[in-house]
């Protein structure tokens, strides 16, 4: 058995993984929400964000002792990347756990989310998002490479604690995380929007968050893994925060039933999936369960992935995985603009009605 533990800004979470036929299977999982991202003062990881981090990854250990795993191979993003003692910050929780930390960079980030998902989606054509607590990696790939993979140092969290007063965004500040964010896309040379893609491929809690408000929103089975943009737009939308208390009460039921980790951060965490999808013409998002954390165990533990400047390169079996998806491109976009045909449009500016209007709180 293999565990990987992902130290992010937002949660701290622990896999534990098997092997079989030479694929991936999940055990089990195990998060805390730490809010790393809330401990950063003046650029720098707090002591009392340290402590959390160490309690975690004791808590982890006592975990694995009790179940007689040996060992846990540990990293950490945005959390640790992002802070000018980050350092001194994981020498620290060395010290303390006797575990050793890998800082990955924005780039590695974003190349394993991409080398994780390509396990599960056939996807061969397209760009790739993973909104995180602290940072925004995009991916853009074509014949099963990377084109371009770069990180932003903007996430849920980070926006919600610049941006957002209140519990849930008012339209002004939704504005702003939408704007902060866009400035800083529109600074990179290799993402400047001149390319359309109407599937996009999205990982990460954020995104799987999402899906579970659509899924219940808009009626959909709990094995849907197509989300439309429009209804990311209609969900920001309606839950906006407003004078009116009965629709709040509403909304907060609805976010504590069915994302109550992320009652603060999926909304801003949404605001920049909206703003990615709008601003490459993006239709439909795949939503996969892997990522990052199956990339790491790929490419560090079990040393299949070969990330390096050009992509992807070295794995054998990249070319079999359409065969081994239960859902391949043609499929996922057949499935897209079948769907599409058959909705009403639902936008973040349109009203809509019926039961899904009254349980957005509308």
């Amino acid at each position: 058995m293999y565990t990987i533990v992902d130290v992010g800004s937002n949660t701290i979470r622990m896999n534990v993984y098997d092997i079989r036929d030479d694929k991936l299977r999940l055990l089990f999982t195990k998060k805390a929400t730490a809010g790393l991202a809330s401990y950063v003062k003046d650029k720098r990881m707090s002591a009392a964000g340290i402590d959390r981090v160490v309690e975690v990854l004791e808590d982890f250990k006592e975990t694995l002792a009790n179940l007689n795993i040996p060992e846990m191979h540990v990293f950490a993003t945005a959390s640790l990347r992002n802070v000018e003692n980050s350092h001194e910050a994981v020498a620290e929780i060395e010290r303390r756990t006797g575990i050793d930390v890998q800082v990955l960079s924005g780039r590695e980030e974003a190349e394993l989310d991409f080398l994780g998902a390509a396990r599960e989606a056939a996807v061969k054509k397209g760009l790739l998002v993973d909104i995180g607590g602290g940072s925004t990696e995009l991916v853009a790939y074509k014949d099963g490479k990377i084109v371009s993979a770069v990180s932003i140092a903007k996430g849920s969290l980070n926006s919600y604690n610049k941006y957002v007063k209140g519990i849930l965004p008012t339209k002004e500040e939704r504005r702003l995380i939408r704007g902060d964010f866009l400035k800083k896309l529109d600074g990179i040379k290799a993402f400047d929007g001149k390319n359309k893609y109407k599937l996009m491929c999205g990982v990460g809690g954020t995104v799987r968050a999402a899906l579970k408000l659509d899924q219940l929103l808009f009626g959909k089975s709990a094995a849907e893994n197509l989300l439309q943009v429009s209804h990311v737009g209609y969900i920001i939308k309606a839950m906006e925060q407003k004078e009116n208390q009965e629709k709040f009460i509403k909304n907060m039921g609805l976010l504590l039933d069915v994302v109550p980790d992320r009652i603060r951060t999926i909304l801003p965490g949404m605001i920049i999936l909206y703003a990615v999808a709008k601003r490459f013409k993006c239709e439909s998002i795949l939503v996969t369960h892997t990522g990052v954390r199956e990339g790491f165990m790929y490419n560090y533990v079990l040393k299949k992935g070969h990330i390096g400047q050009d992509g992807l390169a070295g794995d054998d079996e990249k070319d079999n995985q359409a065969a081994d998806t239960a859902q391949g491109v043609e499929a996922v976009q057949a499935a897209s603009e079948a769907q599409g045909a058959g909705e009403n449009e639902i936008s973040g500016n349109n009203e809509n009605s019926g039961e899904t209007q009254e349980r957005a709180g509308r």
